[in-house]
This record gives structure tokens, C-alpha cells and sequence, in this order.
């Protein structure tokens, strides 16, 4: 998860993104540390998890100072992290 967090910030860096934006990238999979991994189909099927998610992430981004909506960016580069993953690993 941590490797996966520098990698998406590692991209928005590279794409010239503000350093809020490379914040958001780091601390995407935040949710993650208190709820454990778990996949986005499964994710899907349970309206709970998507509610206790949404609220840690509110929670992360309020303490760190960032918008509690992900940039754009920041989806479209862990899309391109997890792509570039499932090919290597």
C-alpha cells in the first residue's frame, strides 16, 4: 500500500502537479490503514463500507488541509499505478 501511495505521487510529481495534488496522491489508500484492503467489487456491494470509507477519508483530508474531493489527477494516475502493477507483478 505505502510503495503503491509513493508511486501515484511519484507520477503527479511528474506531471506537474501542485503539491497539494501529490498530497492527495500519498494519502489516497488512507482508509485503507483502519479498514483494511479490500477489493472495489466487493467494496461496491457493501453501501456500509463506501459510507465509513467516504468518513475516514473525510476525516484524513480535513487533518492534512486537503479538499475532501480527490483531484481528478489523482484518480487518473493510481489508475496508472494499478495498471502498471497487475503488468509487472
Amino acid at each position: 500500500m505505502a510503495q503503491h501511495s509513493l508511486v501515484v505521487a511519484a507520477i503527479l510529481q511528474a506531471q506537474g502537479c501542485p503539491a497539494q495534488v501529490v498530497l492527495q496522491g500519498i494519502l489516497h489508500d488512507a482508509p485503507e490503514a483502519y479498514l483494511g484492503d479490500m477489493p472495489t467489487p466487493l467494496k461496491r456491494l457493501l453501501k456500509d463500507y463506501r459510507e465509513v470509507e467516504e468518513r475516514v477519508w473525510q476525516t484524513v483530508a480535513l487533518r492534512f488541509g486537503m479538499p475532501g474531493t480527490l483531484a481528478p489527477e489523482v484518480k487518473q494516475a493510481d489508475q496508472l499505478a494499478l495498471n502498471a502493477e497487475a503488468h509487472l507483478l
